[in-house]
């Protein structure tokens, strides 16, 4: 990889008043390798339209898959990044945290979490797992690399409403109104309460009954909901429920995996009750959330 491989352009947004800045990387090589490359600080979007690298930074390390886009917070400094053969084209977009406020009425949930992971997250790790590009999402991809031409200011906004348009694609697809982290517990000394939430948290897909977990814990069945409602304000199972939905949700955005399985695996017997469960916590039927992410499924 030349430095002639990477150009950079600096795309002034006319909502926000700040500037992005694209980094498109783009060569083919016939086998893998590995290589020595000062990265700079990054906190944004990575998509990988086609090829497969990975960056090394000391004891930390980040797979770009092909096909993928994820946001991502590095420091700078000197990375080992290992090229897989073939053709590679990625494209980096720092985004300033003040770039998003013209979207916090549309997608009030999804640029929060953006901004916390850009402020306030810690260096070093990505802020999502790698997602499926969505076919949007591809096609910008696709007419940015054919449009990079730094010295062609007439399509500076252009490029700047494609780069926008594909910001807007990712925070479209961050569903509104929930979360898709559980609650963390607040301090309370409570272990009672805290060991119960513990073992739902760690074994969602076991079949709890209020019952069951109070034998478990050997405390009376009343004596654990009273405890478990005053410590985190909602019940054991309404919690165990919270978990196995945000977790079957993460499953459908990240894996190509049907429905009967998932549902499965965070711990509903039938799919039916799943799917109910499902749409009555997010507002749509798990179907819908995983063709966002795997349309052709």
């Amino acid at each position: 990889m030349k430095k002639d491989d990477i150009t950079t352009l600096k795309i002034p947004s006319p909502d926000s008043g700040t500037e992005l800045e694209v980094a498109f990387l783009r060569f083919a090589q016939d086998q893998a390798q590995k290589i020595r490359f000062r990265f700079p600080a990054f906190a944004g979007i990575i998509v990988n339209h086609a090829g497969y690298l990975t960056l090394d930074q000391g004891i930390h390390t980040t797979a770009i898959l092909e096909g993928t886009y994820q946001l991502l917070h590095t420091l700078g400094g000197w990375a080992t990044i290992t090229l897989g053969a073939g053709s590679h084209s990625i494209l980096f977009i720092t985004i300033p945290a003040d770039f998003l406020t013209p979207f916090e009425s549309t997608y009030p949930d999804a640029v929060l979490d953006f901004r916390n992971a850009i402020v306030n997250s810690k260096p070093y790790r990505a802020f999502t797992e790698p997602r499926p590009l969505p076919t949007g999402m591809k096609n910008i991809a696709t007419m940015l690399f054919t449009m990079r031409l730094p010295d062609d200011q007439s399509r500076t906004p252009f490029l700047c409403q494609l780069v926008t348009s594909l910001i807007m694609l990712h925070l479209h697809q961050v569903p509104r109104k929930f979360k898709l982290t559980p609650p963390k517990p607040p301090p309370h000394t409570d272990t009672v309460a805290l060991a119960a939430h513990e073992l739902l948290t760690a074994q969602y897909d076991r079949p709890w009954t209020v019952d069951l977990l109070a034998d478990t814990l050997g405390v009376r069945k009343r004596n654990l909901a009273f405890r478990f409602k005053t410590a985190f304000n909602t019940t054991p199972m309404q919690y165990l429920a919270d978990v196995r939905l945000t977790t079957a949700y993460k499953m459908l955005m990240s894996t190509d995996t049907s429905i009967a399985v998932v549902a499965k695996r965070v711990g509903y017997k039938f799919s039916n009750d799943f799917t109910r469960a499902f749409h009555k916590k997010f507002g749509h039927p798990p179907i819908q959330a995983k063709q966002r992410f795997f349309p052709n499924s």
